[in-house]
């Protein structure tokens, strides 16, 4: 085999390593972008929760302060009586 038939044989292989190559690269830049829309959806879904779950709070926390005033105005009418 001459030079000039190796060098072509050398860039063919080379051609099918880099196409090869190109491919899986293409496939895992796909999986990660799969990936990474799956975690944009998780963090959209979070934040929306997390927005239910604050008005919820909101709600209990004026709950409960009725709750404690409640309370303590039992508690001055019961030291009242005693």
């Amino acid at each position: 085999m001459n030079t000039k038939s190796r060098n072509i044989e050398i860039k063919i292989k080379s051609e099918f390593i880099d196409k090869d190559f190109e491919y899986e690269l293409e496939y895992n830049l796909d999986e990660i972008n799969n990936g990474v829309e799956n975690l944009k959806n998780i963090a959209l879904n979070m934040n929306t929760q997390l927005d239910l779950d604050a008005k919820l709070l909101d709600k209990v926390n004026i709950k409960s302060q009725i709750v404690n005033r409640n309370i303590n105005n039992m508690n001055k009418q019961i030291n009242k009586i005693l």
